[in-house]
């Protein structure tokens, strides 16, 4: 049986990324309605960080395509890029969210605030749509 190289694995994909990437803080204020019920950990806070530097290049991407001048073949290799781009926020997004709710639970709705504060709040539309089936009950 062969020894796998991780190194030589993750060589050249987003998840080599994660190693060196500096966080970068949610930065939006604790708000009233918020409970504060912990704090992201380190991969969490990595992979908010390439989330928000994938969403960054999809954005200056989605200009280019849309107001450069380039031939048909650049304009598809832009577009491909800005594909993978989408697929690897996906991964990025659905990875960070799963891991905070594996700790927290799935029941809350729940938000990134500043200094990396994962936070609890309530969801208007749940209440809504609780409010609505009890109603509907009642009818």
């Amino acid at each position: 049986m062969s020894q796998i190289d991780l190194n030589e694995l993750l060589n050249d994909t987003f998840l080599q990324e994660l190693v060196s990437i500096d966080y970068v803080d949610p930065g939006n204020e604790v708000e009233e309605k918020d409970t504060v019920i912990g704090e992201m950990n380190d991969l969490e806070k990595r992979l908010y960080a390439l989330l928000a530097k994938y969403g960054r290049m999809k954005g200056h991407l989605k200009i280019k395509i849309r107001y450069d001048n380039m031939t048909s073949d650049e304009r598809k290799t832009l577009i491909a890029a800005h594909l993978e781009m989408n697929i690897i926020s996906e991964v990025l997004h659905s990875l960070m969210w799963a891991l905070i709710r594996i700790r927290f639970g799935e029941e809350k709705s729940l938000g990134l605030r500043e200094n990396f504060l994962i936070v609890s709040y309530e969801d208007k539309n749940k209440i809504r749509d609780i409010l609505g089936s009890i109603i509907g009950q009642i009818d």
